[in-house]
């Protein structure tokens, strides 16, 4: 079976990560590779580098000489046109459904032959389209997330470009840390902390406790250093921010919500939900989770006051069993094969 795949050709991005991740494991060579603002890369021999959006000839095109089986885009086709393309043109098409961006009125679903759901919010969004979407774990490649025993105390926020909405959570992680009694606290960011509310400024520049990094960091890099991280997000779509430190063998402080609270069992790292609201982007509706402060500095000091290494195998050996490649490969491949 040849198999075809759309996003982007960087691994800055969430959604070229998980691009690269079925190259390497499924062997796909066949790629439309779409501009994006955080670069590309040249992945293979058969790599065709497009605008964003990409023109219809050029997808149509590209389609026909590929002799593709199957079709497989991340989160979004790109262009409104791609799944009527494969229809026309006897492919095979998958979606890997991120729910908080998923519209699922929109046309041009009616052309997707699958769509695999990571996680329940997204399989609930996906309703409509009955058995056409699947409730599958999506792998990580955990051979890029080397496993070291977290012994210490350090603290470390990945907060990338703050996600859109706040939903990262970046303000509120920088306050509770304030008002916690830990000891250090890193803060990974691609946007300037000058777009990030004055207040906030304010406490980072006060506490010599919280350190601001900008390196562009792989992810096998990003979580060298620290022991603990804080990645309490409003929403996610699948959230490798939560998953990847786990699988480096850090704990994770999270809110206790779909899709976050999904990928550790460890009850005394959920923050509870106070609220949650739907709120609007364009055509999007999103469920954002609120939750307050204190409960966010509850969980930071019970890391304190306790043996967190004792978490950190159990960590790793939790994404071995339920996320890795190894143990997800097989039903992933049958969830795709499976509409041949």
């Amino acid at each position: 079976m040849k198999i075809g795949i759309v996003g982007y050709t960087n691994e800055t991005s969430g959604i070229g990560i998980f691009v690269k991740e079925y190259i390497d494991n499924l062997g796909i060579k066949d790629i439309l590779s779409i501009d994006s603002v955080k670069g590309r890369e040249i992945w293979s021999d058969r790599q065709i580098n497009v605008s964003n959006k990409p023109n219809e000839e050029i997808i149509y095109n590209w389609l026909k000489n590929s002799n593709l089986d199957v079709l497989i885009t991340i989160e979004t086709p790109f262009n409104k046109m791609l799944y009527k393309m494969t229809n026309i043109l006897g492919i095979k098409s998958v979606v890997q459904v991120h729910q908080e961006l998923f519209y699922p009125n929109d046309p041009m679903w009616e052309y997707c032959d699958k769509f695999l759901c990571p996680n329940i919010s997204a399989y609930n969004k996906a309703t409509r389209f009955g058995d056409k979407r699947v409730l599958c774990k999506l792998p990580i490649d955990i051979s890029k997330f080397p496993y070291r025993k977290r012994m210490g105390k350090i603290f470390i926020h990945v907060a990338g470009y703050f996600g859109f909405m706040g939903r990262k959570s970046v303000e509120e992680t920088v306050q509770a840390f304030s008002e916690s009694i830990g000891e250090k606290l890193i803060i990974y960011a691609q946007k300037p902390i000058s777009k990030l509310p004055t207040n906030i400024q304010n406490i980072i520049h006060a506490d010599n406790r919280i350190e601001i990094r900008y390196e562009c960091k792989s992810p096998r890099e990003l979580y060298e250093e620290g022991d603990i991280a804080i990645q309490p997000s409003k929403f996610e779509g699948y959230g490798r921010t939560i998953v990847e430190p786990l699988a480096c063998g850090l704990p994770v402080i999270t809110l206790d919500a779909d899709p976050m609270n999904t990928y550790f069992d460890e009850k005394s790292l959920l923050v509870p939900i106070k609220s949650a609201e739907i709120i609007r982007c364009g055509n999007f509706k999103i469920k954002k989770n609120n939750f307050s402060i204190e409960d966010l500095v509850d969980r930071i000091d019970w890391c304190i006051g306790n043996d967190t290494s004792r978490l950190s195998l159990r960590a790793r050996k939790y994404i071995e069993k339920h996320y890795s490649w190894e143990a997800q490969k097989t039903t992933l491949i049958n969830n795709i094969c499976g509409i041949m």
